[in-house]
């Protein structure tokens, strides 16, 4: 599909933020993994059908500031985003205290739970002050740059995130062919003559380099 061809509407703000939280009621409620893990993948989905929108109204706003549609859209998407962000942290908190949560660990690993945690602690506003004590602490920086690197060359090695990665891989191309059409835009191309491009899949081991 070209870049032109891509469908774009506003969502309903209210309407989104209704379906983040019935999933987050439905999550909070699972009796089993097998529950809680479907209304994962639903609100995975649904993250991805936001952002798609969100992404799609920013590139072609960048590419033609002179239309007023995507001016409009942008104003609309910078007052949505904090109020979605807040549902993101909501879903954040619910599954860091999930009762599933090891089994959710056991399954992707433990770099969403990393990433979840940081999502916390920084929507909290009494990351301000932390972040100023850290930063008179290289040593601990460095020390927390090794941990997050040990993790994450951990979760790398298990089976099962081959299976979430490959979940992943149609909103990484997409976004990946997105930020094509922009550079491409920016120095005059024709964004309907720009081809997508696979992604690699994520697998590193023996790269000689993204390029």
């Amino acid at each position: 599909m070209k870049f032109s061809e891509m469908p774009y509407a506003r969502p309903d703000l209210d309407a989104v933020k209704q379906q983040f939280a019935d999933l987050l009621a439905r999550f909070k409620a699972a009796a089993t993994y097998a529950e809680a893990h479907a209304i994962f993948l639903e609100e995975e989905k649904l993250n991805k059908h936001v952002d798609t929108l969100a992404q799609l109204a920013s590139v072609r706003n960048t590419i033609d500031t002179r239309d007023k549609f995507y001016d409009e859209e942008m104003n609309f998407w910078n007052e949505a985003t904090p109020q979605l962000q807040e549902c993101q942290n909501a879903w954040s908190r619910a599954m860091l205290d999930s009762p599933f949560r090891a089994d959710f660990t056991a399954e992707y690993g433990d770099l969403m739970f990393v990433n979840a945690e940081i999502a916390d602690k920084a929507f909290s506003p009494d990351i301000l002050d932390e972040m100023a004590q850290e930063n008179k602490n290289p040593e601990k920086l460095n020390q927390l740059d090794r941990e997050l690197k040990a993790v994450y060359q951990e979760v790398m090695q298990n089976p099962n995130m081959a299976e979430f990665n490959a979940a992943k891989v149609e909103v990484d191309d997409m976004m990946n062919y997105i930020s094509t059409i922009l550079y491409g835009a920016v120095n005059g191309e024709d964004p309907d003559t720009i081809e997508p491009q696979q992604s690699c899949g994520g697998d590193c081991a023996g790269c000689a380099g993204c390029h």
